[in-house]
């Protein structure tokens, strides 16, 4: 399992452009060795090349193309021995579709190219080149940083069921908050994780956005429209194939986006992990398009805008066709959004993928990086779903056998396969930093990667051939959701069901004299690592309650009337001061005035 110690491989440099400093975050480029990887492994007729910093202002990013029957001449003398001897036709940069008009990313360009983009290219040559021996002849070039061949990469596709969902799959009974959604009963899968208990903790924000990397999503799908990201420009994302804003709806990309934000509670289909409750107030769904049906492209373009776009979470099912290999200016992208992505509501984004379908314990990037999730699948018993690639890389298990999901033509399907299994985990990190920026609370990338993977089902009872070959264990988003607290301020956080939302301890709540507080009760939630602090509760400036508080202290609004009101919870009219002390000095207060 892959943790937040692994990311001491990180180099961390500071850029200075223009008077602004980049911080660039790269993490680990173990050697590969070229002469052990297959042929059909990489492009042909392909490679990448990164020009040394010192050489950029001699080779500026822009397209260069031979003129016919000649190969591409840079009027660097070395580049151009080279570039004869393999008949170089065209130099193309890497990232330059990031910068069409109207582009947000174009704000960013200084920061990209803090971070080198604008020095990767990818050269264009005969199919039949020998590509090994360019990248040996080219990598020894002064003017040359890095040179690579161009990897394959295939998407972590789904396979079909074969058979429906019982309504037995899974037959343990639990409590808590569960949605109108009519196929919801075949989602088995969130019953495994605990989703109605954490439903009754959070539902998803409009404030979070997770970029789906993979199809595109039908963004008018009747379960889908309500939670789609759109841009000013009324863009749904971006496909990266095409290099357009039109985005072509492609199964796989739907049937993840609708495990992770359907619309849920909404009488209608199926439910989201972070659909909100029915009114179009769930987390927000980005398309990055990077397949549409046999083409692909845009991988590390991808990462870069959705970082400049705001987005938190990178959901990903993509993987370089074989194990041990990658290329390094999509890993870069990928530091690039966990260093800049989070928008307001994180301190960099988190990319989290789906490990891989060939039962193997091979080292598939992206997933086997550091600085990814990698999510292998399970089934309803909590077992290695056949398929699921495992090994001491993989960092958390989710469900991923019939998943029931949104499909194209405003259909529903049941797939499975570790891209079903990733989005669960996308899911519920969003759902923890929903909860998190309710509070005004703006966590960390590393925290929300140690909350996800440390509060988890051992299921290791169940694959005794699998120890520590699964993660941390099966993913639980009630636990999450519950440990989410020990990463708060000292704070005190009221909520009322009467209301619309919860308050920080710097603002005042006002409701109406006599309401009713039902089943469920108002709340005052007091975060506080501290065992010696204490929690005071006065109204009109009495002291009616004095408690200490151990750990998380929850009060209900119902029993703190009760000595007021003489059983009734009704609410008085007056003010009720909640105030947290430590060593006799206040240190938080919230208030609550009933009028």
């Amino acid at each position: 399992m892959k943790n937040i110690s692994c990311f001491c491989f990180i180099i961390v440099a500071v850029h200075c452009l223009y008077g602004q400093e980049y911080i660039v975050k790269i993490g680990e480029r173990p050697p590969i060795d070229l002469m052990k990887i297959s042929s059909n492994s990489f492009e042909p007729g392909k490679l990448l090349i990164k020009i040394n910093p010192d050489f950029e202002k001699l080779l500026p990013d822009v397209s260069i193309v031979s003129s016919s029957d000649e190969y591409v001449k840079t009027g660097i003398d070395n580049l151009d021995v080279l570039n004869n001897q393999f008949y170089i036709t065209q130099y193309q940069p890497c990232f330059s579709d990031l910068y069409k008009q109207g582009m947000k990313t174009n704000e960013f360009r200084d920061r990209h190219r803090a971070w080198g983009f604008h020095l990767w290219f990818e050269l264009s040559c005969s199919p039949g080149t020998d590509i090994i021996k360019a990248v040996q002849l080219f990598s020894s070039a002064k003017e040359i940083d890095i040179a690579e061949p161009v990897y394959k990469i295939v998407h972590v596709n789904c396979f079909e069921s074969l058979f429906e969902i019982s309504s037995e799959i899974n037959p343990q009974e639990l409590s808590g908050w569960e949605p109108n959604d009519p196929q919801y009963d075949d989602q088995w899968h969130y019953d495994k994780i605990n989703m109605p208990d954490a439903w009754e903790i959070e539902k998803g924000s409009t404030n979070i956005v997770v970029a789906i990397v993979d199809h595109g999503i039908q963004f008018d799908h009747p379960d889908l429209s309500d939670n789609m990201w759109e841009d000013a420009n009324g863009n749904f994302g971006y496909n990266f194939v095409d290099n357009s804003s039109t985005i072509i709806p492609g199964s796989h990309g739907t049937h993840v986006a609708g495990t992770v934000s359907a619309v849920t509670n909404n009488n209608t289909g199926v439910a989201g992990i972070a659909g909100g409750s029915g009114s179009g107030n769930g987390v927000l769904l980005m398309s990055c398009q990077v397949f549409r049906g046999e083409d692909q492209g845009g991988f590390g373009d991808a990462a870069i805008w959705a970082a400049d776009n705001n987005a938190a979470i990178s959901q990903n099912s993509w993987s370089y066709e074989d194990p041990d290999v990658y290329n390094s200016s999509a890993l870069d992208a990928i530091d690039y959004f966990d260093t800049n992505g989070g928008g307001n509501v994180m301190n960099g984004g988190i990319s989290i993928f789906s490990a891989g379908n060939e039962n193997s314990s091979d080292h598939y990037y992206p997933a086997y990086y550091s600085k990814t999730l990698a999510v292998a699948a399970t089934n309803e018993d909590d077992e290695k779903a056949y398929f699921s690639n495992y090994g001491e890389w993989i960092d958390i298990s989710a469900p991923g056998l019939n998943v029931r999901s949104t499909d194209i033509n405003d259909n529903y399907s049941t797939k499975h396969g570790t891209s079903m299994a990733c989005p669960h985990v996308s899911g519920v990190a969003a759902l923890i930093l929903s909860h998190a920026n309710r509070y005004g609370l703006v966590i960390n990338n590393d925290d929300l990667w140690n909350i996800i993977i440390e509060n988890v089902d051992d299921h290791y009872q169940q694959n005794p051939d699998f120890i520590g070959l699964l993660g941390s264990g099966r993913i639980n988003a009630q636990k999450t959701l519950t440990d989410l607290p020990n990463y708060f301020p000292q704070n005190i956080v009221l909520y009322s069901p009467n209301t619309s939302g919860m308050y920080t301890a710097s603002q005042s709540i006002h409701l109406i004299e006599g309401f009713s507080t039902g089943q469920s009760p108002f709340t005052a939630h007091i975060y506080e690592l501290n065992k010696t602090a204490y929690l005071k509760v006065f109204f009109n400036k009495k002291l009616i309650i004095e408690k200490l508080i151990e750990y998380v202290a929850k009060i209900d609004y119902s029993t703190l009337l009760s000595s007021l009101n003489k059983g009734s919870i009704s609410a008085e009219s007056g003010e009720y001061t909640y105030e947290i002390f430590f060593n006799d000095e206040k240190i938080e207060s919230a208030k609550l005035i009933v009028e």
